[in-house]
């Protein structure tokens, strides 16, 4: 069976620039997959024209599904993916409701294989920390209904950093804004081992198996850098 995995985040995280950015990838920059990406769903593609000529997209659906193959250098063997994208606002309403899980979007959660969790990196700290907070709620509601299930393995969650480019200051280098990357890396990532750090202290149950943190800086294009012009593409 293909691997399923769930793109999460809040409204304007960057989820569905993200998933287009990397069909844009497959063809631009293919060493950077260390494979290549072999059919692909239809409505990929079409994503993928929705970011680079239009902007953010909308998903227009609760949630949309995207299909394709992906071909390891020097292996024969292809690995089939879904990837589910949620619309932000149904991920919002989910995080936010003490409610049981229920509905359709939560059960892909509940089925998938990992969370891709994105966040804007250049949003306030002080917001991010409030959306780790929603977020915690949301895991242990998680981590309940998957022991409910007997569901002991551990549920791979990755953070990715989104919209990278925003963070560039005016005048800076590329050099410089590797650096400010590397920087914003750091700071969100030492903030959420913080909140990892408070869900073990309180000895919160660990449905999941524990969760090894995967951090991720990503931009979709290139913006305008000192001896550098922006690459939309």
């Amino acid at each position: 069976d293909p691997l399923r995995l769930v793109l999460f985040g809040l409204p304007g995280a960057g989820k569905s620039s993200l998933l287009g950015a990397l069909v844009q990838a497959a063809e631009a920059q293919p060493h950077l997959l260390d494979g290549r990406i072999a059919d692909p769903s239809p409505n990929l593609a079409d994503l993928r024209r929705s970011v680079y000529q239009h902007g953010s997209p909308d998903p227009g659906h609760q949630i949309a599904s995207y299909s394709f193959d992906y071909e390891p250098a020097g292996k024969s063997t292809p690995l089939g993916a879904v990837v589910l994208d949620c619309d932000g606002r149904a991920a919002d309403a989910l995080i936010r409701d003490p409610a049981p899980i229920a509905g359709a979007l939560s059960q892909e959660m509940l089925n998938a294989d990992a969370l891709v969790l994105a966040v804007d990196a250049s949003a306030p700290l002080e917001r991010l920390d409030s959306d780790f907070g929603e977020f915690d709620g949301f895991l242990r509601r998680m981590e309940h209904h998957r022991g409910q299930r007997t569901e002991i393995g551990g549920l791979p969650v990755f953070l990715v950093l989104t919209k990278c480019d925003k963070i560039a200051r005016p005048g800076a280098t590329t050099a410089d804004w590797l650096e400010q990357i590397e920087e914003r890396k750091r700071e969100i990532g030492r903030r959420f081992r913080k909140f990892l750090a408070g869900r073990e202290a309180a000895h919160l149950p660990a449905g999941f198996g524990r969760i090894h943190l995967q951090l991720w800086a990503t931009a979709v294009w290139r913006p305008s850098l000192a001896g550098a012009e922006a690459n939309p593409a």
